[in-house]
């Protein structure tokens, strides 16, 4: 759920996306996997919630995919 009512706070997908951003503004632009593992150095959560957060992230413009030779996430400017 984005924002949980009746639930701790923590488990929501508004806090969780802010560690993704927080390891992209430091790293740029890192492959899916590369973000996950960033990512889960400072937050543990599933890869289906991490799925989750870069979707919300992408909904409101804050990040983009780049098809390379793999797929690479970075900040909009």
């Amino acid at each position: 759920m984005l924002i949980p009512l009746n639930k701790n706070p923590d488990d929501c997908i508004y806090y969780k996306a802010t560690f993704v951003l927080k390891v992209l503004i430091e790293h740029k632009q890192l492959s899916t996997t590369e973000l996950f593992y960033y990512v889960n150095q400072s937050c543990k959560m599933t890869y289906f919630v991490f799925i989750l957060c870069l979707d919300w992230l992408y909904l409101i413009g804050t990040i983009h995919y780049t098809h390379d030779a793999h797929i690479q996430i970075k900040l909009c400017t």
